[in-house]
């Protein structure tokens, strides 16, 4: 009972998921064009980007809530459309990056 309250506690979790299963249903049944390399680049990217960016702040603040970069990774998987893959890679690196 207290897993299932601490995943409800934050929104954002909850949001990865309804994200994550629109990715899904757009890739297997409405026929989004995404090159199977472009998922876990934007992904990394995104993770890479946040990680890079807290890295440099100053010290002694918490961990970044790597929540927020798979959310922005997701939505541009959603959002953007491209054949070439650097391109998921560029979009999701910005959309990271515009958050600080």
């Amino acid at each position: 009972m207290d897993r299932l309250k601490r995943l409800i506690a934050d929104p954002r979790r909850a949001q990865i998921a309804v994200l994550a299963c629109l990715l899904v249903y757009g890739t297997v049944f409405r026929n989004f064009v995404l090159t199977p390399l472009a998922i876990p680049l934007a992904l990394g990217t995104a993770l890479l980007v946040e990680h890079l960016i807290f890295r440099f702040r100053k010290e002694g603040r918490p961990r970044p809530p790597y929540e927020s970069a798979l959310i922005s990774g997701l939505s541009s998987l959603l959002l953007f459309r491209s054949t070439e893959p650097w391109a998921y890679v560029a979009v999701a690196g910005f959309a990271v990056a515009s958050k600080v």
